[in-house]
């Protein structure tokens, strides 16, 4: 509008903006090899439950859980028994390791309902089952350790450095990791933002548009091998 104005004026002679071009980023291979390291590969994810089973079957069984949710450690550690109905659970706080309580989510879209897959459910039924009755929390949160309260990050990252891994291992990648497996299976950019908490696109597009790259890739490789000559 103002553009059309200074040429009804005749400050201008054309309208420059329809001939301008943004060029597409080229990412070098080093900044590809750093995407992926963001996330772990479905072969790569299993290795890791696997190890870390070997380790501390907890901490497996926890990791696995966000690996097929995308919560955040401390969403993760503050559920309660009470945050589930069914199969949909209601993502309603954080757990602080400075107060050692439980405190409110990140923000407004943190605060969320997501559907559990089977497996989740399973963890769920499975995790207390490890614990004497008198070692249960009587706040009833679910992935707790041995002084009665939920798991510390420092403890679960501390048992991920002992697992020999290319990737740099810490609770995080395994947010990002559910972001990738959604992304595979063909799910939608708004659909995982909304399950993850996302308000800013900007991580979650960084692995969705990376994976779909792969993806991409992948489809070329699937088709090269297609021979109708034969």
């Amino acid at each position: 509008m103002v553009l059309d104005y200074a040429i009804s004026k005749e400050y201008l002679s054309v309208n420059p903006i329809p001939n301008v071009k943004i060029k597409k980023k080229v990412l070098t291979l080093e900044q590809r090899e750093k995407k992926k390291e963001k996330y772990l590969e479905r072969s790569e994810l299993k290795q890791v439950i696997k190890d870390m089973a070997v380790i501390d079957k907890s901490t497996a069984l926890l990791i696995e859980f966000m690996s097929l949710t995308g919560l955040r450690f401390g969403e993760c550690v503050a559920i309660q028994s009470k945050n589930i109905e069914n199969n949909v659970l209601h993502i309603n706080g954080t757990w602080d390791s400075v107060s050692n309580s439980k405190t409110t989510t990140k923000n407004i879209y943190s605060d969320r309902k997501i559907t559990l897959p089977k497996r989740c459910l399973q963890i769920i039924e499975e995790y207390p089952l490890k614990y004497p009755k008198d070692k249960i929390s009587k706040d009833n949160y679910i992935f707790i350790y041995k002084n009665n309260k939920p798991y510390s990050i420092s403890i679960v990252n501390s048992r991920l450095k002992k697992i020999n891994s290319a990737k740099n291992l810490s609770t995080h990648i395994f947010r990002h990791t559910h972001i990738a497996l959604l992304t595979e299976l063909g799910i939608p950019l708004k659909s995982i933002m909304e399950r993850v908490g996302h308000n800013n696109p900007q991580t979650t597009l960084s692995i969705y548009s990376h994976v779909t790259e792969e993806m991409s890739k992948n489809i070329i490789e699937k088709l090269n091998e297609i021979d109708l000559l034969n």
